[in-house]
């Protein structure tokens, strides 16, 4: 497929060893995808992204990206992202799965439409390039909820809003001094009471 794995391609005895771009692809509605074990790809298991869905602004209801679970799987070895709710529009789930070993950030909402997608109890280790999540693109109704994750979470251009972190363990070694940041599109307006710093994770 031409990828040359390029987080690490300048290591000492590098050899590419990615077998495709997705190991798992999937779009439209009522879709899971549980107990794999998936190595070696550019992509682990990801939500089909091509655009707004069918139909957009008055989107085909049974052509919508809506009611997908990932759940129990085991991804490791992948140049990109371990999961990708990238393209997913209402009630996305993606828990209880293990990301090992992956190139860039693990968990990836970029973006979503709609939402909420959840991430309940995934473990996340060594996601070297940005961290353990990709939130950007202007997405909208993240949940992250009891997760491990050992590797930073690290605010993206176009930030998310609406999201929200509640009892994650965050661990990671970061090139910033921050192993937890996090941006958001949301404004004040005059009147509003100031913005409060973000509860301990």
């Amino acid at each position: 497929m031409g990828f040359t794995g390029r987080t690490w391609q300048n290591l000492p005895g590098f050899t590419p060893r990615l077998v495709s771009e997705y190991a798992v692809k999937v779009y439209g509605s009522g879709h899971v995808a549980a107990y794999n074990y998936v190595a070696n790809f550019h992509d682990g298991i990801d939500v089909a992204t091509y655009g707004n869905p069918d139909g957009t602004p008055h989107p085909i209801r049974d052509r919508m990206p809506v009611s997908i679970d990932f759940y129990n799987n085991d991804i490791t070895n992948v140049e990109d992202n371990c999961i990708e709710s990238d393209g997913g529009a209402l009630n996305i789930r993606v828990f209880r799965n293990r990301c090992f070993s992956h190139g860039h950030r693990a968990l990836s909402v970029q973006p979503v439409f709609g939402g909420p997608v959840y991430f309940l109890r995934n473990i996340v280790h060594h996601a070297p390039e940005g961290g353990a999540v990709k939130f950007t693109a202007s997405s909208a109704g993240i949940v992250v909820y009891h997760n491990t994750l050992i590797a930073p979470v690290k605010p993206m251009l176009l930030a998310a809003s609406n999201g929200h972190y509640r009892n994650n363990l965050i661990l990671g070694k970061s090139d910033t001094l921050e192993t937890f940041a996090v941006e958001t599109n949301r404004g004040l307006s005059p009147g509003d009471p100031p913005l409060q710093d973000v509860e301990g994770v």
